[in-house]
């Protein structure tokens, strides 16, 4: 816990508020909140590809779906119907088939497709990061 004092100025606190502070007798009062600990140790992502090829001499296709996933840095409680965390969730899915019809037409049907679903917090990221830092330990309660 800082002392919020230049050289020569009084304490903003006295020592008796201090240790409110400190032992946390009344954390709505006098909260010393440690603004890091909103956020994760580590995040993680994933990606998952699943592949398949094949075909004769008249007909050959291939076709690809994938999975990604990134989990969100901030620490939310997961039992709320509004999650404000960050994250990604996307669906890939590609296909493509070449028909020999003749000697001299062929006919490629390739489709692509892809499901983003992401999640946001209400304000920007930059600016949740900048109040984190920025915020005063004793200014309010997390919660």
């Amino acid at each position: 816990m800082k002392l919020l004092n230049n050289v020569g100025s009084p304490s903003v606190y006295d020592d008796e508020t201090l240790a409110k502070y400190r032992d946390g007798v009344d954390p709505m009062l006098y909260p010393n909140v440690d603004w890091y600990d909103l956020l994760k140790d580590l995040t993680t992502n994933s990606r998952i590809t699943i592949n398949a090829r094949g075909g004769t001499e008249r007909a050959k296709y291939f076709v690809s779906g994938a999975f990604y996933t990134e989990s969100g840095l901030f620490k939310s409680n997961t039992t709320d119907d509004y999650n404000s965390n960050i994250g990604v969730k996307r669906f890939n899915l590609r296909s493509n088939i070449d028909l020999n019809i003749t000697k001299t037409t062929i006919v490629s049907v390739d489709l692509s497709g892809q499901y983003l679903n992401t999640n946001y917090p209400g304000v920007g990221t930059q600016d949740l990061f900048t109040k984190n830092v920025n915020s005063p330990f004793s200014s309010f309660p997390p919660r």
